[in-house]
């Protein structure tokens, strides 16, 4: 699991390059799912949502995927693989920039491939038993 603190050292703002500054962020980073994004941003001034992607290119806030989050910072764990799009509601803050995609990476250690390996490793195991015994 790893935090991702969204924007880096920005942070949750209205940013002076528009959105592109939250895509060059993002590009530098891996996004799988257990991870957790940081949201560093002052109550009152900013809020988060997710929403699709139809809903992200026009910025509204009408079909949000969740709640609100109104109280800053905070924290998001991304729990599905796929698509996410973030964006702030307050004023023209979405218009101005200031919404987030990502892609979310199945975990690298998911249950079925953890098992897959645990399986084999007890099959090798097994097999030099039985031939220590012959």
């Amino acid at each position: 699991m790893a935090a991702h603190v969204v924007g880096g050292s920005v942070g949750w703002i209205v940013p002076q390059n528009g959105a592109q500054e939250y895509i060059t962020w993002a590009s530098g980073q891996k996004f799988l799912v257990g991870d957790v994004l940081i949201f560093n941003f002052a109550t009152d001034t900013h809020d988060v949502v997710e929403v699709p992607k139809p809903w992200f290119d026009s910025c509204s806030s009408t079909n949000p995927i969740g709640s609100t989050i109104t109280t800053g910072p905070d924290n998001v764990t991304l729990t599905a693989a796929g698509d996410h799009y973030y964006i702030c509601t307050f004023g023209r803050h979405c218009q101005s920039g200031q919404k987030h995609p990502i892609t979310v990476s199945a975990s690298a250690t998911s249950p079925g491939a953890s098992w897959s390996m645990s399986y084999r490793r007890a099959q090798v195991s097994l097999s030099l038993q039985v031939m220590a015994r012959q």
